[in-house]
């Protein structure tokens, strides 16, 4: 629920990061859902976001976009990589009418924190991508 005067998202984001900032169980609930089941990896990501206090800034982005979301992005030609891990949805129809994609992977394992959860899946597709457009 927006408040009145209330820049749109902004309600969403101050009580998302405020409740992955103030509430432990929270952060932890949150965070450990996107991520294959191990634990060390959990408890380092959820520290970063704890000790730095940077959870506000990770949701920025629900902000920032919330007014164009839906809105058709203008056509962009210039050569777009995706990578689609478990459970982060990808619909290259879609995608194709609004970039020019030019390499496309699907992947068995990792997830939303591909970095973290598959890097060197990741690794090797990001240098596979730039190859092929040299």
């Amino acid at each position: 629920m927006e408040h009145r005067g209330e820049i749109p998202g902004a309600w969403f984001q101050r009580n998302l990061a405020g409740s992955l900032l103030s509430e432990s169980l929270a952060c932890i609930v949150t965070v450990c859902r996107c991520f294959q089941p191990e634990i060390r990896l959990k408890a380092r990501n959820v520290s970063i976001y704890w000790l730095t206090a940077t959870a506000g800034s990770s949701a920025r982005i629900y902000k920032e976009s919330s007014n164009n979301w839906g809105a058709p992005a203008p056509y962009s030609s210039v050569p777009t990589g995706v990578a689609v891990f478990p459970n982060d949805l990808s619909i290259r129809s879609m995608l194709e009418k609004q970039y020019n994609v030019v390499h496309w992977s699907e992947f068995d394992r990792g997830g939303h924190f591909a970095a973290l959860e598959a890097p060197d899946l990741l690794t090797d597709d990001i240098r596979l991508f730039f190859r092929e457009i040299r």
